[in-house]
């Protein structure tokens, strides 16, 4: 195996649980180039068969695996020099497309996995081809399965080629927002292709020169954008484009390769709201992929980010909620006991945020977190929380009173994070043993260096560090040894039938607390299997067993050691 081998990336198991998922991306990708030939899309077909061939192999699928291959192969000869494909090479793409089948998994290998591969993505976004000079320009906005493979003619007399041509055309910004509106109306609009982007300018630092920029940045975007796009300005160095055509995938390729080809004019971030999400008026698509890249932007990040959770006006409501909770009340915060079952000192509480909403529904932390993330507010809500757990400590009198509080991938990734808990916790006279920050195991190993620097900083800090989500049989992936996690959360409840899994599970655990880790299990709902748990060496639990969640940081540790 080479240095590029998947199973040197990614454990058996994990490529396994993705296995079906990644085969479907693969077919949605070569069906998206049968309307509109797209070279990037082409590329990260191309990229992601040859990984997942290789992964095919080394699960047992061989023939699965010689069918990527030639996915990979007629791919590349059409990437190297990138043209379009002839009527040969197109049909060859799409019988090989319609073989690809995910193959049957057995049952312990099949259920969805924490861990998602970037296998095809740099940074977060779709890699990109540069393409020669003139490639994008040459090509008409004919059917792709309209090319022949008759030789061509002269370069004079040379039928186009097909690919879609760039230019597109300004407007208004109320007269661009009004033919989405029209689009929104049809019937077929929740399953048609298109959406909305929202291009943030980078430097915004000269009001003097505003105006200028803006006529050179709408120049510029008309230029490069697809043929029949709508471009216009909202007159705050934002830009709106308006595609009808695109898939969300395809949408999301464009908006990349559109940074990239405006890099020279300054630089933007791009919001990206396609009309798959749900959206039901062009005001909500605006204000969702607007709020999304302004709060990337606010908090240093740069990129494409697409709108995930805008879901027939519920998740864009909700988005709306999480807004003013933000802005003023509505949030609210319950507390869990964490209980030792080593008859160990200190008061420990699990946060867990809430939304009391318009109609009195109170909202868990599992829709409060994806209409955050898909706002640009996913920051901005683990600020909250965090700086509303160090003020209940504050009023409480810390004593030994530690809260676990869980932050989400932007904050792992944001490097003033952890400086901003350090201040809040300055300002009300908190220790910083007081507060243990929650990441998930996942977004650790999605994020390993960022992980990293956030752990030393936290220890730097005197702030302890947990880790949930974690799967004792997938351990050897976990990121532990170089984190030294002061507790870690078990993801499900350990196998402990077999005398061979719990040899297993015993040894684990005693890894685990050689490095100083304890080792808690969450949602234990009835006494059944604690006896257990305390054998096998689990050092604390929690869950509706040990008391159910209230506002109140009230519990009898005392009378619930074991």
């Amino acid at each position: 195996m080479t240095a590029n081998d998947p199973a040197l990336q990614f454990p058996r198991r994990l490529w396994a649980q993705q296995l079906s998922q990644r085969i479907e991306r693969l077919r949605r990708r070569g069906e998206q180039l049968r309307t509109t030939w797209d070279l990037n899309v082409l590329r990260l077909l191309a990229d992601d068969a040859a990984r997942v061939a290789d992964a095919c192999r080394e699960l047992g699928f061989a023939p699965l695996g010689d069918v990527l291959d030639d996915v990979h192969a007629t791919c590349a000869g059409l990437l190297d020099p990138p043209r379009a494909p002839d009527r040969a090479s197109r049909s060859r793409l799409d019988g090989l497309i319609g073989r690809l089948d995910a193959p049957s998994l057995p049952r312990d290998e099949a259920h969805d996995s924490p861990v998602v591969a970037g296998a095809t993505r740099e940074n977060g976004f779709p890699l990109l081809v540069a393409p020669p000079p003139g490639y994008w320009t040459r090509f008409a906005a004919t059917p792709a399965h309209a090319a022949t493979s008759t030789p061509a003619a002269p370069a004079t007399h040379a039928a186009p080629v097909t690919f879609a041509p760039r230019g597109g055309t300004a407007c208004s910004r109320d007269q661009l927002l009004r033919e989405v509106s029209e689009c929104l109306a049809r019937d077929d609009a929740s399953i048609r292709g298109g959406g909305l982007l929202v291009l943030l300018a980078s430097d915004t630092s000269d009001p003097a020169t505003a105006a200028t920029r803006t006529a050179e940045a709408l120049r510029a975007i008309c230029t490069h954008v697809r043929a029949g796009d709508r471009v216009a300005s909202d007159g705050a160095e934002r830009y709106l484009v308006f595609d009808r055509e695109l898939s969300a995938d395809a949408l999301e390729a464009e908006a990349a390769r559109l940074r990239e080809n405006l890099a020279r004019t300054g630089g933007f971030d791009i919001g990206v709201c396609p009309f798959l999400r749900g959206a039901r008026n062009a005001r909500a698509m605006y204000e969702a992929a607007r709020d999304l890249v302004g709060g990337m932007h606010a908090q240093a990040r740069h990129g494409v980010f697409v709108v995930r959770d805008l879901d027939a006006g519920r998740g864009g409501d909700l988005a709306t909620q999480v807004r003013r909770a933000l802005d003023g009340a509505g949030f609210e915060l319950l507390f869990q006991p964490i209980v030792s079952l080593r008859g160990e000192d200190g008061a420990l509480f699990q946060a867990l945020l809430r939304l009391r909403g318009a109609d009195g529904r109170l909202h868990p932390a599992s829709e409060i977190v994806p209409a955050a993330q898909g706002a640009g507010l996913i920051g901005a809500v683990d600020r909250w929380v965090l700086a509303h757990c160090v003020e209940r400590i504050a009023a409480r009198g810390a004593g030994s009173t530690q809260l676990f509080v869980s932050q989400s991938l932007a904050s792992l990734r944001d490097p003033q994070a952890v400086p901003a808990l350090a201040a809040m916790l300055a300002r009300q006279g908190v220790g910083a043993g007081s507060i243990v920050v929650e990441l998930r195991v996942a977004d650790a190993i999605e994020a390993p260096a960022e992980t990293q620097r956030c752990a030393d900083s936290l220890r730097a800090l005197g702030a302890r560090l947990s880790l949930a989500g974690f799967d004792a049989e997938l351990a050897d992936v976990h990121p532990l040894p170089v984190l030294a996690a002061d507790f870690v959360k078990l993801a499900k409840p350990p196998a402990l039938d077999a005398e061979e899994d719990r040899d297993a599970f015993a040894a684990l655990l005693e890894h685990l607390h050689a490095q100083g880790t304890r080792v808690i299990a969450p949602r234990v709902e009835d006494v059944h299997g604690i006896g257990a748990l305390v054998r096998a060496g689990v050092d604390l639990i929690q869950g509706n067993f040990v008391q159910a969640a209230d506002s109140d940081l009230a519990f009898d540790f005392e009378g619930a050691r074991m």
